[in-house]
């Protein structure tokens, strides 16, 4: 098995969180908890920032605003 490098991680993670902020059986729930989809999201953009920062050799898929998370006040991150 090959590992994937920690942008390609982060992309996938991103990927997810949205396909689960949109699913209609997590709207469905009224989940509350301390901590949002959104903020796990906004960790995910700056740790990604951090890679591109530090040089990291793979190409990032950017992350577009369309797919980025509302955090807990409605403002995508």
């Amino acid at each position: 098995m090959s590992r994937q490098s920690l942008p390609q991680l982060i992309v996938q993670i991103q990927q997810l969180l949205t396909q689960i902020l949109q699913h209609p059986q997590y709207q469905a729930l009224q989940f509350y908890c301390d901590i949002t989809l959104g903020d796990v999201s906004q960790f995910f953009n700056t740790l990604q920032s951090e890679c591109q920062i530090k040089g990291d050799s793979h190409p990032l898929t950017p992350i577009s605003n369309a797919n980025r998370l509302p955090t807990a006040s409605g403002i995508n991150i």
